[in-house]
């Protein structure tokens, strides 16, 4: 129990324990390594499960003292720094960072994971994002111009670097366990709050774009689970998201759960970093589809042209707010486009080959539902013609002509026009064609405008 003399004991005794350096025999070969209390203690934590969530706060409260008071002395690297690179699959199981790994033991309790990183309660998110050194690896020593006497210890991050973090951070904003892409549902305020935040300090910190290593998987996992936000905010429609492309934004809570909104331009620089990996952002362009569906096959059987109108604008906004995304890396040189459109294609797969994120509408006629079927044949043609666009050299004359996100528009239209009774080439289908044309166009050209105002 928090509150008994055994815990407060061993709490003190570990505080001291923790910081103190041991010889392990046999953990590294290189010669006179030593390690810290905490890192054996939260190396030997990894292998149980079922701890408190007060006794893991605690823990990562306490490391993160440890760690702030070896900075504030002067010591120029952290006081986890070892030689040894303790990462990856054969050398991963030693908790040399131990807040990192006490973190990953945390993602493990959603509940606790959220309570320790909610901002409005704490800095934790802050200095997890902003404030922490993540180097614990001494790579080399640096050589003063012109002497022969070591310097400086030049540090780098391990391979395994935020890992514990990353899985805490999905966790903490879906309210489920981490490693997952995850079905849309209802969240708490504190979740989204925690979302919010870690959007604008990333936007802030000029570290969107090019996302801190290991957090571009958790954060794509996370987003899947906000579709119904970043759809809005895309689309740019109602009064809560339609707000100032640079606005922090807020969180607020109707009958559906808590919400969260930012600025347009803050969400696409995060979503322009996690699409660094294809697989990833695939996904959620694959979300994104899947969830403009829904929109549409939601609309009342006796809605008016106007109403359905508004419903096609809106998410054909949103689906040229990803595409503009994904054009943005088929014009970066740094990618080779071929594979990253295959990755791409199979994140989208990936989603709709498993089961569809959302609920399907239970009370429409028989020629009403869009079924699972009908989106995987149009997923397939898009998938084709996303692989063959990526193949075409990036340039600015054909940066206006990309075809295969507007088929995504088109496709999806008709698809919902023909689960409605009306002819896939009507007048009528074609009226509402046009309008997710036109707005799709302005979606895309909103996006790229923000991640690339040279084009």
């Amino acid at each position: 129990m928090p509150n008994s003399d055994f815990y407060k004991h061993f709490r003190a005794d570990m505080q001291k324990a923790g910081v103190e350096e041991f010889k392990v025999d046999g953990l590294s070969p290189i010669p006179n390594e030593k390690v810290r209390g905490y890192q054996s203690l939260v190396t030997l934590m990894q292998q149980g499960h079922g701890y408190s969530g007060q006794f893991l706060e605690d823990t990562a409260d306490d490391v993160r003292k440890a760690e702030e008071s070896h900075f504030a002395k002067g010591n120029m690297e952290s006081v986890w720094a070892l030689r040894d690179d303790f990462s990856g699959k054969d050398r991963g199981w030693f908790a040399n960072d131990p807040l990192d790994g006490v973190l990953g033991i945390m993602s493990e309790d959603p509940k606790t994971s959220t309570e320790y990183l909610d901002p409005a309660h704490n800095d934790n998110l802050k200095y997890l994002l902003h404030g922490r050194d993540w180097a614990t690896v001494v790579d080399h020593y640096a050589t003063p111009p012109g002497g022969t006497t070591t310097g400086l210890p030049v540090m780098a991050e391990d391979g395994d670097v935020r890992k514990g973090f990353g899985a805490a951070l999905e966790a903490a904003t879906t309210g489920e366990a981490p490693g997952a892409y995850h079905a849309v549902g209802q969240h708490s305020e504190p979740q989204a709050r925690i979302l919010q935040n870690t959007i604008n300090t990333l936007y802030s910190d000029k570290a969107a774009d090019h996302l801190p290593k290991n957090l571009s998987t958790p954060l794509a996992h996370v987003l899947t689970s906000y579709t119904p936000d970043t759809h809005e905010i895309y689309a740019a429609s109602d009064s809560k998201y339609d707000i100032d492309w640079d606005s922090t934004g807020e969180v607020w809570s109707d009958k559906d759960g808590a919400h969260m909104a930012v600025g347009h331009q803050r969400l696409a620089a995060v979503m322009r970093g996690i699409a660094d990996d294809g697989g990833a952002f695939g996904h959620l362009y694959g979300a994104e589809q899947q969830y403009s569906h829904h929109v549409l096959a939601d609309i009342p059987q006796d809605a008016g042209d106007k109403t359905i109108q508004n419903r096609v604008v809106e998410s054909s906004r949103a689906m040229g707010a990803y595409d503009g995304i994904r054009s943005d890396v088929i014009f970066d040189e740094r990618f080779n486009k071929t594979q990253w459109a295959a990755d791409f294609n199979h994140g989208i797969s990936t989603g709709f080959s498993t089961a569809l994120m959302f609920n399907p509408v239970a009370d429409l006629a028989p020629v009403g539902d869009l079924t699972s079927k009908a989106i995987d044949v149009w997923a397939y043609e898009s998938n084709k013609e996303h692989t063959a666009e990526a193949n075409v050299e990036a340039t600015e004359k054909n940066a206006k002509t990309y075809d295969a996100g507007l088929h995504d528009v088109d496709h999806m239209v008709r698809a919902w026009a023909d689960s409605r009774g009306h002819g896939i080439d009507s007048d009528w289908t074609k009226s509402f064609v046009h309008a997710g044309q036109d707005q799709y166009d302005l979606g895309r050209n909103r996006t790229l405008d923000t991640l690339r105002a040279d084009r």
